[in-house]
């Protein structure tokens, strides 16, 4: 199984270090990866009765295009690069990269278990409870049929007749209650399992979705589901099935047949065998199966949001092949899970034919046997022969149906691992904002977005009272985004406090923090659904309200002119309104949450100066109406000129700090060395147009 691994990371691309002078293999070509299921596939029948696994042998990867070399070395370049940020001075080097996905080893752990009959809930029990009912049924319904001649005479056909029925019938009953008490549990199960883990995701911490493809989150939502939603439910009710079938049959055939038992034990110990040994190879691949899905819905998803890119620079050769490769290489996998599942149908077949043979001897041979034999009636050998079969079916149903839900708990234990993950932090706590005054400080703050990463915040310290509007610049990198992840913890601080109202952030819940702070984005934000919906998701407020927000951004004629009205409907990521009609919802959606401090991060970098002009008019009103607090990120110097405060970042720490008139008429500050160089390159943009 080792092999089986190292030949699995054999097909990842290797990536090394351009310091080094290596260079990373380049996919294969679209016909190359269309011939690789045709290729060997991975042997892993050829020694499993030893306990062992053969090599894996990987595709040959085609280096007879040299330009492939190139494409490859772009597209890793978006996956894995190295970066380079200076930290007091000192240049260091900062690999930026997926986070490996997590895939456990060996047997699962009984946390998975646990976490399966939790799910289910009280139906579990009662599905055992009505298969021991059943199966009891069953077995008395072979023993009345068994012993008819004597129990028709001393009770007469007819009553014979009606008794064998309510038998019947009562195994119809419980067998009904039982199938449609497991689906109920099925559905709460699957119904639970979907709800943590998606309220986990929702809850994880920002670096987590940093470093996580969306291709694995869908893969775990999508394939892993799918196995919990029908696979599980039918393998675990089969495996309950035949574990009763074969305790009744092994109980039926030993009261008939007692000799039997010298056979069936050996027959046992191979059974067990030949289980742990598929059930260790089958796990593992089945894990490497469910993994190897990833990577296509990763590249699927990387394919569709960049395909204006891919087609204008001619790679879609590159993404073809590439995606043609992951998905041989899952194929791979399945065939080979699927071989080892006729591997171990051929023994179990040939096992239950044995224990099948065994009793028809002995029923056969009981008359020559002595001691060791015992009379057996027409009516009882026939009993003995059908649950004979019945037991070899049932041993190997036992198997195949254990193996395959240890093979869909495994899906089990991968959304497991998505429900157990820390979240940011709580959303309610018993503190609250009750001033109305907007005030915001930072004291000596010390940030990093990850444990391995460097310092972005190195000791910040600011402070602006309720009602006044700070402007942040720096240049790329100084840290201006990081303060805002820090302000709405979307990262968690080091050390030093924030206070929000007056209160340190790191005592209120998140929900509390959040709705105190509202937002207008660089990227507009549209969310699928109504304009209502885009604007108050919460139905928080009335429909003259949001028409009065979209008045001050003087899109209530625009949506008036609609058909829908306040019902037209927004595309995904508010494809169908242009860029600067966007940006005025998303100011809209800020202004109608009535929070006392609004957050703008380059706002108006993406729209054209009429919008910017219009932005800056309806916050100037709205600030100067409500008495807002205001935290304005700009690169464009002439939008925060107008702030009574501007903050200057350089390297994650506070260069400058001070009223804004006075920092620019200041000739040896920084600040209006800034102001400078941006009226320098309006003058050069005027002068060339």
């Amino acid at each position: 199984m080792e092999e089986l691994r190292s030949a699995e990371r054999a097909d990842e691309p290797e990536v090394t270090s351009p310091a080094a002078g290596g260079l990373p293999a380049p996919p294969p070509s679209l016909d190359r990866a269309r011939s690789l299921p045709h290729e060997k596939v991975p042997s892993v029948l050829t020694r499993l009765d030893m306990g062992e696994v053969s090599p894996t042998k990987g595709f040959v990867r085609s280096t007879s295009l040299p330009s492939e070399q190139e494409q490859y070395e772009e597209c890793e370049e978006g996956r894995r690069r190295r970066r380079t940020s200076s930290v007091d001075g000192v240049e260091v080097a900062r690999i930026t990269e997926e986070r490996a996905e997590e895939t456990e080893e060996g047997s699962l752990s009984i946390r998975v278990w646990c976490a399966f009959v939790r799910a289910m809930g009280w139906g579990v029990w009662v599905v055992i409870a009505t298969n021991c009912v059943s199966t009891a049924g069953y077995l008395l319904s072979a023993l009345w049929i068994g012993h008819w001649p004597e129990l028709s005479e001393q009770m007469g056909t007819t009553d014979a007749l009606l008794v064998y029925a309510l038998i019947s019938f009562s195994i119809v009953v419980f067998t009904a209650m039982r199938l449609l008490v497991f689906q109920y549990s099925s559905l709460r199960l699957s119904r639970n399992m979907h709800q943590k883990a998606l309220w986990a995701v929702i809850r994880s911490p920002m670096a987590w979705h940093d470093t996580t493809p969306t291709g694995r989150v869908v893969n775990r939502f999508s394939s892993d589901l799918q196995k919990v939603d029908t696979d599980l439910q039918n393998n675990v009710v089969g495996l309950l099935r035949s574990m009763f079938d074969m305790l009744a049959s092994f109980l039926v055939v030993l009261f008939v047949v007692p000799l039997i038992f010298v056979v069936v034990v050996p027959t046992l110990a191979a059974y067990f065998w030949i289980q742990k040994l598929y059930r260790k190879s089958g796990r593992e691949i089945q894990r490497m199966a469910s993994k190897s899905y990833s990577p296509i819905y990763q590249g699927v998803d990387e394919a569709i949001n960049g395909v204006a890119t891919i087609r204008a620079y001619e790679k879609q050769q590159y993404f073809s092949g590439r995606t043609a490769a992951r998905v041989s290489r899952s194929v791979r996998l399945d065939l080979t899970l699927q071989g080892c599942q006729r591997w171990l149908g051929f023994r179990l077949k040939m096992l239950g034919a044995c224990i099948s043979s065994m009793v028809a001897l002995l029923v056969v041979l009981h008359a020559y046997l002595g001691p060791l034999g015992r009379s057996i009636s027409g009516p009882a050998a026939g009993v003995a022969l059908r649950y004979a079969q019945q037991l070899s079916n049932a041993l190997e149903s036992i198997l195949n149906n254990l193996t395959s839900t240890e093979q869909c708990l495994v899906a089990v234990e991968r959304l497991t691992t998505y429900s157990e993950m820390p979240d940011e932090g709580e959303l309610e706590t018993q503190e609250a904002l009750s001033s109305v005054e907007g005030s915001v400080r930072f004291e000596n703050v010390f940030m990093r977005y990850r444990p391995e990463l460097p310092t972005v915040l190195k000791g910040l310290t600011f402070s602006i009272p309720g009602g006044s509007s700070l402007g942040v610049v720096g240049r790329t990198g100084a840290g201006k985004s990081s303060l805002l992840q820090a302000l709405f913890r979307m990262c968690p601080i080091e050390s030093g406090t924030i206070h929000l109202y007056g209160k340190d952030v790191s005592g209120l819940g998140l929900h509390t923090l959040r709705k105190a702070l509202a937002i207008i984005p660089q990227d507009p934000v549209g969310f699928t659904g109504t304009v209502r919906f885009n604007l108050d998701p919460f139905m928080q407020n009335d429909d003259t309200r949001i028409w009065g927000e979209l008045e001050k951004v003087q899109l209530k004629a625009h949506f008036e002119a609609k058909a829908e009205g306040l019902g037209f409907m927004v595309t995904a990521g508010g494809e169908n309104l242009s860029v600067g009609q966007r940006q005025l919802l998303c100011c809209a959606r800020a202004l109608i949450r009535g929070a006392r401090i609004l957050v703008l991060d380059e706002a108006t970098a993406s729209v054209d100066f009429t919008t910017d002009a219009l932005i800056q008019q309806v916050l100037r009103k709205e600030v100067e109406t409500q008495q807002l607090t205001t935290i304005t990120i700009a690169h464009r110097i002439s939008t925060i000129l107008g702030a009574d405060r501007v903050l200057v970042m350089e390297e994650g720490q506070a260069a400058e700090f001070g009223p804004t008139q006075d920092l620019a008429a200041t000739p040896t500050s920084k600040f209006a060395a800034l102001v400078t160089a941006a009226q320098a390159a309006e003058k050069r943009k005027k002068n060339a147009i």
